[in-house]
């Protein structure tokens, strides 16, 4: 069986199911869907499985292989709703950037009496956190080698490079 690979955002969450950071991993995709609205316009979204995720401990964790038990929405167990999906590695990572840098100028808004050097501190101790899930990023990069990235032309699969 054949299933399209794109890149996606994997979200980080911590025990609380918060997200505490974004990293950047192939995924199967599973279904697109499009939501249309009345004054025009739509918005994507895309059903996808990663084959591995990060814990909160960090520790990568082998995910459910696509299509071997469904839930209820008869979707294959393991299947996370995203926004966006990628074709180059680059823009994913662009993306991924923005989502991360968002978390650090969430965590400096909650700081009271704000001073340069609170935010230098957030800054310095988030940048250490996204290291190591950078190192595990490359990890789940080096486990999905085997995944290949393919566009269909005019009925033909060609990967793309």
């Amino acid at each position: 069986m054949y299933l399209p690979v794109h890149y996606g955002i994997l979200s980080v969450r911590d025990n609380y199911n918060n997200n505490i950071g974004y990293v950047v991993s192939k995924c199967y995709l599973i279904r697109e869907s499009k939501k249309y609205f009345p004054k025009g316009g739509y918005v994507c979204r895309y059903d996808v499985i990663f084959p591995y995720t990060i814990s909160s401990g960090f520790e990568i964790k082998k995910t459910h292989t696509p299509y071997t038990s469904y839930d209820y929405d008869d979707l294959p167990i393991g299947t996370e709703n995203i926004p966006v999906i990628f074709d180059k590695k680059s823009k994913a990572l662009d993306f991924r950037d923005s989502l991360n840098q968002n978390i650090v100028n969430d965590k400096i808004g909650v700081i009271s009496n704000v001073t340069q050097e609170k935010c230098d501190t957030v800054r310095k101790e988030f940048k250490k956190y996204l290291t190591k899930l950078f190192i595990l990023e490359n990890e789940i990069e080096d486990l999905n080698k085997d995944m290949i990235l393919e566009k269909n032309i005019n009925g033909k699969r060609k990967e793309l490079k």
